[in-house]
């Protein structure tokens, strides 16, 4: 999450010669300091309670607009005969309390478990969503990137790992359903894009109705092209046209100045 702010900024800087962004890390929305020039990122919409701490952080009525888009997609070794996976079962395999293959129908086998470490260590979507808060297993081995975490998944015949994007064929991607019983979804760029994929989400940034035109700025750069491609280098998905499209209307700007806006990008 921290990553994806630091790409952003770090491209809106370089665009905007002698403007500074400021980043910070708070773990809750009551640890979020007050003042109208901020910006909260999560990765679920606000429920009621969060919009209304946020408005009084903030000092006027909180709004959110959908930044990008998260995806951890689940591979294994070619040999694995499992097919599918649920969300549940992903759950119980990554929080140690599957251990063994034969458990969820696969052959009598040790589970190894692999990933991406920011796909763990720094994922909210995962730790929240998928693990609903439980302490992943301390026997995952992490790697720096996505492509030594598949490399190692594709040498290991009962290995399974998380990384942030489809990469290479070496390896097999489970189809991974919603809930037990339901339809196996495939990790397919359209599929996690679309965010019909289980383990795919929107990433969202929340600020205030009544805020400086600097941060109006920010907000615009960001959805922007320029801004997509920031996206896009941090190992996320950028928006779909139609979720573009909505944007200006959820910032509060009126239509004929975000064709204007448009028309000069």
């Amino acid at each position: 999450m921290l990553h994806l702010c630091q790409k952003l900024v770090e491209l809106y800087e370089s665009s905007f010669p002698g403007v500074a962004v400021g980043l910070n890390v708070a773990e809750s929305v009551e640890s979020v300091p007050s003042g109208e020039s901020l910006i909260w990122q999560t990765v679920h919409p606000l429920n009621t309670r969060q919009k209304q701490q946020l408005t009084e952080h903030f000092g006027s009525e909180a709004r959110e607009i959908p930044i990008a888009i998260e995806g951890v997609v689940v591979i294994t070794n070619p040999s694995n005969p499992i097919d599918d996976l649920s969300a549940d079962q992903l759950r119980a395999i990554y929080s140690g309390k599957v251990g063994n293959w034969k458990e969820i129908g696969g052959r009598d086998a040790a589970i190894r478990l692999y990933s991406t470490e920011a796909m763990v260590g720094g994922s909210l979507f995962f730790t929240e969503l998928v693990l609903h808060g439980e302490e992943i297993d301390t026997a995952m081995r992490g790697f720096a990137n996505a492509k030594e975490t598949e490399k190692a998944v594709a040498q290991d015949s009962n290995g399974i790992g998380l990384i942030p994007l489809p990469a290479e064929r070496d390896v097999k991607y489970p189809r991974i359903r919603r809930m037990t019983g339901g339809p196996g979804i495939e990790a397919s760029s359209e599929n996690i894009r679309t965010v019909r994929y289980p383990l795919s989400a929107y990433v969202y940034w929340d600020f205030a109705k009544e805020r400086p035109e600097a941060v109006s700025r920010l907000l615009s750069f960001t959805i922007s092209a320029p801004g997509q491609l920031a996206v896009q280098a941090a190992g996320y998905y950028p928006l779909n046209p139609g979720d573009r499209t909505r944007a200006p209307a959820m910032l509060g700007d009126r239509p004929e100045n975000a064709r204007r806006e448009n028309a000069r990008r």
